[in-house]
């Protein structure tokens, strides 16, 4: 009686799961055809950091540092905004390099707000009443390691999790270890759903990471890197906050000349009106 119960239980787990991957591999999908990912053709710094300028994601990310330094930080709270802006741009780009790359190969990788409901529904019943706002819109769980990403495969009627994938632009070499935990803990925890699964690092252009490499157990984790190294990310990011200016769209302001002001040029009007 108790193998028949228990069977019946890992069946209901199985159910359950195919269940939501297939509603997430469809709502991805959907994803996909509203926001086309990077075209496949783009190799070069300069490519992809063009048309990463004109993203959706990146007038977001923009917008939400207009309203960080108007508020505005201070010298420590704005070297965390850059930080996390650039972090926040290496896991757009990586994520739509690595999805572009699977698409391709008939696969399908989750993005991070997918991959967090898949995470919801494992450890809180799909509450959301457990997340955890960051900057720039990132979001993470209370207590619960949640990676970036989950490359999706299907194997005859089921969806299988092949990889579970972390963008990693910082070379602390603690993240690593931290990502490497929380993967062999939920390993353990759902041996049935991840026991085929490994872990892949996206990270930048850079042979900083290769003792980390040297540490990991190679049979399950992998690294991809990105054709972009960690100054060529910070230089981008220090342009956009020091020298990029938003399009004029009003043709007077445009005959006059005018010009909308940078993120920096925001941050000392703001810091003298506060002191005004």
């Amino acid at each position: 009686m108790f193998q028949i119960g228990e069977q019946a239980k890992n069946n209901e787990f199985r159910y359950f799961i195919q269940s939501k991957l297939y509603s997430l591999w469809r709502n991805q999908l959907v994803i996909n055809q509203e926001q086309p990912l990077i075209p496949l053709e783009l190799h070069t710094r300069k490519a992809i950091f063009n048309w990463f300028k004109h993203t959706l994601e990146f007038r977001t990310c923009y917008a939400d540092a207009i309203n960080y330094v108007l508020k505005p930080p201070s010298e420590e709270e704005l070297k965390l905004i850059k930080q996390d802006f650039a972090g926040r741009m290496h896991q757009y780009i990586a994520y739509n390099i690595m999805a572009a790359e699977a698409q391709y190969e008939g696969n399908l990788l989750l993005n991070p707000l997918n991959t967090l409901i898949l995470y919801e529904a494992l450890f809180f019943a799909g509450s959301i009443n457990n997340r955890i706002s960051h900057l720039f819109g990132d979001i993470g769980l209370n207590h619960i390691s949640v990676p970036d990403g989950l490359a999706l495969q299907q194997v005859g009627k089921e969806i299988k999790i092949k990889e579970i994938i972390e963008y990693t632009l910082s070379g602390n070499y603690e993240k690593f270890h931290r990502r490497l935990t929380g993967f062999l803990t939920d390993r353990r925890k759902y041996p049935e759903l991840f026991v085929q699964t490994t872990l892949r690092f996206v990270v930048p252009l850079t042979d900083h990471h290769q003792r980390y490499r040297d540490d990991m157990p190679s049979n399950i984790v992998n690294f991809s890197e990105i054709p972009i190294n960690h100054n060529q990310y910070r230089n981008f990011s220090n342009g956009i906050f020091y020298r990029y200016r938003l399009p004029i769209l009003h043709a007077d302001e445009v005959r006059h000349g005018e010009e909308n002001p940078t993120l920096m040029e925001l941050l000392q009007w703001a810091q003298a009106r506060k002191h005004a």
